[in-house]
């Protein structure tokens, strides 16, 4: 972390000298500030939902099992998160730069992120039980493979991603302020729905919760987002997450239907990179198809950055 501090200085010495710090401040720059640290605690309160209220209700044993899935997760969506940051700034930069060609640039970064996403997640439906079969083989006290964990935590990140540039365009306008209550709302609801199924069906309680919260909020930025912001019909971007809904259970159905033969991680890697290229081109075509204006402006873009 320290290292990364250095990093962030020296570059911001060479490529910023520019910056004078003894401008004075704008007064109004930040005047969302406050909001903005109250959704940064409530997502504290929402990331944490599970693995406390199974520390409570549950044994030791169950809160191993759920980080066990939970690891894979996070590493995905540190991966995907790598990728977001890299790219999240062309969605202000477009915002205010031109609010009217800012459309075009939502929905192709909405079609494509959530492709990406959904075709991960799928990735991983398929691959995430063996994986944990070969990891915790020396394991003999605890079960770790259960058929319906993948599927719960495949559709808490599949929600997730379905409401990120919605997320982010409600930042971006400055409508932090304006939405404190539902974020509220939506911690609320992980928290109580998971404390009272958390004692009826455990680990399936607390991922259970967690997408009832997100079912709430993600279609409440969609529509915000859409209707409030965009003054436009919210059908567009459902439009791209049913899209994906439709792609991804058509594969967990297949699932059920394929003989996966990985028995070492030679195999696992082998069968991941044929997944990984069917998947990946599977929701790219299906997207492009769905939303031509999106491939169309997205060749655009990339015949830009060739040029």
């Amino acid at each position: 972390t320290v290292l990364e501090v250095l990093v962030y200085v020296l570059v911001f010495k060479r490529y910023y000298p520019w910056i004078d710090f003894s401008v004075p401040e704008k007064a109004g720059a930040l005047k969302e500030r406050n909001a903005f640290l109250v959704h940064e605690i409530s997502n504290v309160v929402f990331s944490g939902t599970d693995m406390l209220v199974l520390s409570v209700f549950c044994d030791l044993t169950t809160v191993s099992i759920y980080a066990m899935y939970s690891l894979v997760f996070s590493a995905l969506n540190t991966l995907i998160g790598q990728a977001h940051n890299g790219c999240y700034y062309i969605l202000g930069q477009s915002y205010n730069s031109d609010k009217k060609s800012y459309e075009k640039t939502h929905d192709t970064y909405d079609t494509y992120y959530i492709g990406i996403v959904f075709s991960l997640m799928t990735i991983a439906y398929f691959l995430i039980l063996p994986f944990i079969k070969l990891y915790t083989a020396s394991v003999t006290q605890i079960n770790y493979v259960d058929s319906v964990l993948p599927l719960l935590f495949c559709l808490i990140n599949l929600l997730s991603s379905c409401r990120i540039t919605s997320s982010n365009l409600i930042k971006i306008s400055g409508n932090a302020k304006a939405t404190i209550s539902r974020t509220i709302t939506e911690a609320s609801i992980n928290l109580v729905t998971s404390i009272i199924l958390v004692n009826f069906i455990g680990i399936y309680g607390v991922l259970i919760g967690t997408i009832a919260a997100l079912l709430y909020r993600t279609n409440d930025m969609v529509i915000y987002a859409n209707k409030r912001i965009l003054k436009r019909p919210v059908w567009k971007t459902y439009k791209i997450i049913a899209t994906n809904f439709v792609i991804f259970f058509v594969f967990v159905l297949l699932r059920n239907f394929l003989n996966l033969s990985i028995e070492n991680f030679a195999s696992f890697i082998g069968v991941g990179v044929i997944l990984t290229l069917t998947s990946m081109a599977v929701y790219f075509i299906v997207n492009s198809l769905a939303n031509k204006q999106a491939f169309k402006t997205l060749t655009g873009a990339l015949r830009k950055i060739k040029n």
